[in-house]
């Protein structure tokens, strides 16, 4: 009947930390023998202690109570005199003893972890557990329990030890003279309920220590995400992390360090916290900058030797200068400094918290946590520098915009002499495919475009002296190449004027000012090279597009020219449609496109049929028309023919 009633008080102990070890565990790495006399204890699970374990695993439940709860069914178990119980502060190197009905820190009764002193402080000391006949005639523990009390004879000290080697509470049981000693089988008990004791403190460390990493992430996400999404400034990303990184760890103040990448000294700009804001809280960036390289400070150290730095009592540390505390006027603590790297493992900058308010110093937790946060700052810092890296060159751009619409515009002399001889006379077989401008005529073939643009599109919307400029420029911007000059592009817009002159019921209106334009500036500032010479020399033009180099090249070029001489008297958003047609048709250029285009229409026009109120069809269309416009000088008379071939020759061995 006693065996019976000790195995129920024994199933009553253990079923706990049974539950708590198999929570989230879905096979026991166990002999079949020992799984089934697991599932014993298993059976009709009492419900003492069940609801505050399970909610200690799950959450953050007072600790202490919940030993101290455990510890007082044991007493029961082995049949004790008195039980108390020990909780370790490794950060101090103490045990306390906490009384049952009191949890704050200010009542603990505090022992120094060590030898020859007590029985608890022994086992703490050792992280084993310690059996004793009579504590009177035990050399060892001098001070015996650490309280007189000549009744006491047996002693049973067990240390709750995690599966990490973390000693973090120490159980101590005892039995008075008229009780036997304790013996192997109370022993044995006591060790079982300490190792799963144990066991579901660290299983419920890591369960925390999860938790609060994904609850960071999925802060420091959104937090990104905003960052990106609303290009918020450096200083409130720098506030938000900072700001949840105290929160998460626990710290009083924080501060950020960026170091310029273009300093020798490691000079870095200081963002401290200042009171500002809805909530009282803010990083405001100093107006003094740090050297780090020769700085004194925890930072300092940090940036030199690339290591975290964790100080866990800064006044018994000889890395932390009082000198600081005593400028900034902060009692410190405890510090924990940590460096960002970027993926090169460049030093973009230092993180700082200080101070932890619910311990007496940072952990290896925190240590781990921390480095989390560091990788979203080494990602703020890199955003805000390719950021603050694009908006100099915008900027830079925008304010040599004026300086390169001087340098386009076409000299005074050029436009005078446009004006003076605006009234050309137009040759007679101006209209016709096979003419082609002669030697004497190439000076007033500006004039001639302008004919070309005032018969095909009118001037109802054009601003008719930027027209001028606007030519004059497109002019200035062909290179002076044996084949892809300013002649070949005014030969390709006079192609291209006679289709759209006998066929313009066919198009609308932004399409035909969109073609003759597109086909006057389809090779604009050309090189004299070819795409794929571009790719294999990995030109800057080809890795600026995906492909089309030159012929997305061109449209930029006229984009940027139209920019400074906008002769169109129309909406924003009418240009953007014109300008939409001028890509594409620029694009169609490349014969790369072009066999493309010719295979779709091929089969187009065999089933089911070309069908011109069909957009796709009709773009498909477009691009013949500006591939043939771009190589009708091969349809010219045999001796314009034959000279257009010779300059093709001389630009094919031009490199």
């Amino acid at each position: 009947m006693a065996s019976d009633t000790k195995g129920t008080e024994v199933k009553r102990v253990t079923a706990p930390y049974v539950k708590i070890m198999r929570k989230n565990r879905t096979k026991l790495d166990k002999p079949k023998e020992e799984s089934h006399k697991f599932s014993f204890y298993l059976q009709n699970k009492p419900s003492v202690l069940m609801q505050d374990f399970s909610s200690f695993l799950s959450d953050s439940a007072e600790l202490t109570s919940i030993l101290q709860e455990t510890v007082d069914v044991l007493k029961v178990v082995i049949k004790a005199n008195e039980v108390t119980l020990y909780m370790v502060d490794s950060a101090s190197e103490e045990i306390y003893q906490v009384p049952k009905s009191v949890t704050e820190e200010q009542h603990k009764v505090n022992l120094k972890i060590q030898e020859g002193s007590t029985v608890a402080t022994y086992a703490a000391f050792k992280k084993e557990f310690v059996l004793v006949d009579d504590i009177l005639c035990d050399e060892r523990f001098p001070n015996g329990l650490g309280y007189q009390d000549d009744r006491i004879k047996s002693v049973l000290c067990v240390p709750i030890v995690t599966t990490d080697g973390d000693c973090c509470a120490i159980m101590e049981m005892n039995r008075c003279i008229p009780q036997s000693s304790f013996n192997r089988d109370d022993l044995k008990m006591s060790i079982v309920i300490a190792g799963w004791m144990g066991a579901a403190i660290h299983q419920n460390r890591l369960l925390l220590a999860l938790q609060k990493q994904q609850e960071l992430n999925d802060y420091l996400v959104n937090l990104i995400k905003c960052f990106f999404a609303e290009n918020i400034s450096l200083e409130t990303l720098i506030a938000e992390i900072v700001k949840f990184a105290k929160a998460t760890l626990g710290a009083e103040r924080g501060s950020f360090f960026i170091i310029d990448p273009e300093s020798s000294d490691m000079t870095a700009e200081v963002f401290d916290e200042g009171i500002d804001g809805a909530d009282g809280f803010t990083m405001h960036k100093k107006n003094i900058k740090v050297q780090l390289s020769t700085d004194r400070s925890i930072p300092g150290l940090v940036a030199r030797t690339g290591a975290t730095v964790n100080i866990r009592d800064a006044y018994n540390d000889p890395r932390f200068i009082t000198e600081m505390e005593r400028k900034t006027g902060i009692i410190t603590r405890s510090v924990l400094c940590m460096p960002i790297f970027s993926l090169e493992k460049l030093l973009l900058g230092v993180v700082q918290v200080v101070n932890k308010i619910n311990g007496v110093f940072f952990t290896s937790l925190d240590e781990n946590v921390f480095k989390t946060f560091s990788v979203y700052c080494a990602l703020a810092l890199h955003y805000a520098k390719l950021y603050n890296k694009m908006r100099r060159t915008e900027l830079l751009n925008k304010s040599n915009l004026p300086l390169l619409s001087i340098q386009l515009r076409p000299c005074d002399h050029e436009i005078n002499n446009f004006i003076k001889n605006a009234e050309v006379i137009i040759p007679n077989e101006f209209n016709d495919f096979r003419w082609y401008v002669s030697m004497d005529e190439e000076s007033i073939m500006p004039q001639m475009v302008f004919y070309m643009l005032k018969t095909v599109i009118g001037f109802q919307e054009v601003n008719q002296p930027v027209l001028i400029e606007f030519i004059l420029t497109v002019r200035k911007c062909y290179r002076p190449n044996p084949y892809h000059n300013w002649e070949h592009a005014f030969n390709v817009a006079h192609c291209m004027y006679n289709i759209l002159l006998r066929n313009k019921v066919m198009f609308t209106e932004v399409e035909i000012k969109a073609m003759i334009i597109a086909c006057l500036c389809h090779d604009l500032d050309h090189g004299g090279y070819t795409n794929n010479f571009l790719q294999t020399t990995e030109d800057t033009l080809s890795q600026l597009y995906d492909e089309s180099f030159l012929e997305n090249h061109h449209y930029e070029v006229a984009m940027l020219i139209y920019k400074v001489f906008p002769f169109y008297k129309i909406s924003s958003k009418s240009w953007k449609e014109i300008s939409t047609e001028i890509k594409q048709c620029i694009l169609a250029t490349d014969l790369a496109n072009y066999f493309k285009v010719r295979m779709k229409l091929i089969q187009i026009i065999g089933d089911p049929g070309l069908d011109w109120n069909n957009r796709h069809h009709k773009q498909l269309c477009k691009a013949i028309m500006m591939t043939s416009c771009d190589l009708s000088g091969s349809c010219k008379p045999y001796e314009v023919a034959k000279l257009l071939t010779d300059n093709v020759i001389s630009f094919s061995f031009v490199f």
